[in-house]
């Protein structure tokens, strides 16, 4: 969606160049909230069945 929105913003298509930027600048969750993963991991823990 951010490569439509980009290209929109120039007044043209989407193109691969768009859509690599797009992807580069994307960051896993697991990287982006490895906190409250952590904690609730650590919650769990004990509490549920692992899968």
């Amino acid at each position: 969606m951010s490569s439509r929105y980009l290209a929109s913003s120039r007044g043209n298509g989407v193109s691969n160049d768009d859509i690599l930027a797009a992807v580069n600048r994307t960051y896993p969750m697991s990287v982006l909230r490895a906190e409250s993963i952590t904690q609730l991991r650590n919650w769990a823990s004990g509490r549920t069945v692992p899968a």
